[in-house]
């Protein structure tokens, strides 16, 4: 991922809208701007037109019912057509200089996935300690299976590094994030820059939050387990010179997407219906 990569920006929103400008806007105004921004709705009713119509660089995905944002993700990572992908939640919002300090970042590095140093926003909710992402992730992980080394909400994703390793675990609603990037680190090198670029809202409805699906969750800890499990393995294979295990952990049915306005992205095979 050299600063020459063609990169398609994509948001992830359900039913967020008071701070979907300012995300977007952040994109729009990179000093190295995205080859292209897409805001992928899940299933809101009504969908963000107005908001997103704002924007004319930006593009609208909707899909019809709500299935969570790795499988969303998933939809657009099939099919894009551009060397990577930087993802942004429809609730946070980037320094203007981080795709340009990203992908700085890959090319010193030789990473395949770069995230970033992260302020937290606390809004109607108690601070929490600041979290210091570790600049080899790698290392990292292998020193701490469990470990979440990169934010993956902030991060710059080669798209030959989803291909490698068959996407993403859509069959989990949470936590796929943590699962590809702990499958991640054993064929490429991940980074994190020094820089914080990216702000995250932390709010009471954020999901990670909320009583039925927040951390403290039963059904967090469920996922959790199964994730844990696996990361241990598969650091324990690798030290003892034994391949690990990088299939999925667990697979959904694909979505279809339709575009509703924007600028027609990129696709290497057919895209959504429009």
């Amino acid at each position: 991922m050299g600063p020459a990569a063609s990169v398609l920006a994509i948001v992830t929103h359900y039913r967020y809208e008071q701070c979907l400008a300012q995300a977007i806007e952040s994109l729009v105004a990179q000093t190295r701007a995205p080859d292209a921004i897409v805001v992928v709705d899940d299933g809101s009713d009504p969908p963000p037109m107005e908001i997103v119509g704002r924007f004319p660089q930006a593009t609208l995905l909707v899909t019809e019912e709500n299935v969570g944002p790795y499988r969303l993700l998933q939809a657009v990572f099939d099919h894009a057509d551009y060397d990577a992908f930087l993802l942004q939640d429809a609730d946070d919002w980037s320094t203007l200089d981080r795709l340009a300090i990203l992908l700085d970042e890959a090319a010193r590095t030789g990473a395949r996935m770069v995230g970033c140093q992260v302020e937290n926003i606390y809004q109607d909710i108690e601070p929490e300690p600041s979290v210091e992402y570790p600049r080899d992730a790698n290392a990292a992980v292998m020193a701490a299976p469990t470990v979440h080394p990169v934010l993956m909400g902030a991060s710059l994703i080669a798209c030959d590094l989803i291909r490698e390793l068959g996407g993403l675990a859509t069959g989990l609603r949470f936590g796929a994030d943590s699962e590809f990037i702990r499958r991640a680190v054993f064929v490429a090198k991940i980074a994190n820059a020094a820089e914080r670029c990216y702000f995250c809202r932390i709010h009471p409805l954020a999901a990670t939050r909320r009583p039925d699906t927040g951390y403290r969750s039963a059904l967090r800890a469920d996922i959790r387990r199964r994730l844990h499990a696996r990361a241990r393995d598969n650091v324990a294979r690798h030290l003892r010179g034994e391949a690990p295990n990088l299939e999925r952990i667990a697979v959904g049915p694909s979505v279809t997407l339709t575009r509703v306005l924007g600028p027609e992205l990129r696709w290497s095979g057919p895209g959504p219906t429009s």
